[in-house]
């Protein structure tokens, strides 16, 4: 495989990788939105009626969602989490979702939800009624295929990272970053709190150094890192003396620090002060 190749496998991986990631970040900020919102809903109504929470709950739950569904997948084709992390729902040709994906979205997120829990407050009920019982056995049924698929849709997103539950795939839409820019500066800024900028500096400044003033070029008596006399001389066991600035920022930077005339290890408990 060409270098190219590999290359560009590398970087489909990774964008793989951070899509997914940040498809299952909207997730959780759609959940946890909603309990955001379901609890202030339950402090605005703790005062009224008791019972009326427990007995209305599913219908209140119920319009939550259609206001919040309303207000993002119908109007702006995103969910709230989504729209936070800047990607929004794409039809299969990368096209933006029309209007009957968003209507089948909201009943599928809205309304089944609620219809399922309803009906299976019925179950006391479907006791002594043939019919309600098969229903409700057929919906229990149900619930349990869905989350067989769910399972193997889920090991899909980890493999394909386009739909990451049942419900896109249904409606063959997926999230993608509204501009695509977007997905490298959010890689860059993931990337860079990772990388050692100063360490990165230091050895690609030792490296210049080492190339355009060779060691034997360097006196004994002077810092064997930046080449000039020492200021706050400290000296390592190998002999060599160093800058108290050069060889601690360089041990700060690095867990482990060479001797750039000799090689070998500097240790901190082995530096000594040093008198000129």
């Amino acid at each position: 495989m060409s270098t190219v190749a590999r290359v560009t496998q590398i970087s489909s991986i990774v964008d793989c990788l951070e899509t997914g990631l940040v498809k299952l970040d909207s997730s959780e900020l759609d959940i946890e939105l909603l309990n955001l919102f379901k609890s202030q809903l339950i402090e605005a109504i703790k005062y009224f009626q008791a019972g009326l929470l427990t007995k209305y709950e599913p219908e209140l739950l119920l319009a939550l969602r259609y206001l919040v569904w309303k207000h993002s997948v119908l109007s702006n084709g995103a969910t709230l989490g989504q729209q936070m992390l800047n990607i929004a729902y794409r039809h299969k040709d990368n096209s933006e979702i029309n209007r009957i994906q968003r209507i089948l979205f909201g009943i599928l997120t809205v309304f089944l939800p609620w219809l399922k829990e309803r009906l299976s407050q019925f179950s006391d009920y479907a006791r002594n009624n043939y019919l309600l019982r098969q229903v409700v056995r057929g919906i229990a049924l149900l619930d349990n295929i869905l989350t067989i698929g769910s399972l193997a849709n889920f090991f899909s997103f980890l493999q394909t990272g386009r739909y990451k539950n049942l419900l896109e795939r249904i409606l063959s839409i997926h999230p993608e970053y509204s501009n695509p820019q977007s997905l490298r500066q959010e890689f860059l800024a993931f990337v860079l709190p990772l990388v050692n900028i100063y360490q990165t500096k230091m050895f690609f400044k030792q490296l210049l150094w080492s190339e355009l003033s060779p060691k034997s070029s360097i006196k004994s008596t002077d810092c064997a890192f930046c080449g000039e006399i020492p200021c706050n001389i400290y000296q390592a066991s190998c002999g060599h003396r160093f800058c108290y600035y050069c060889i601690k920022s360089r041990m700060l930077a690095s867990v482990t620090v060479n001797c750039p005339s000799c090689g070998r290890v500097i240790r901190d408990h082995e530096l000594a002060f040093a008198r000129d």
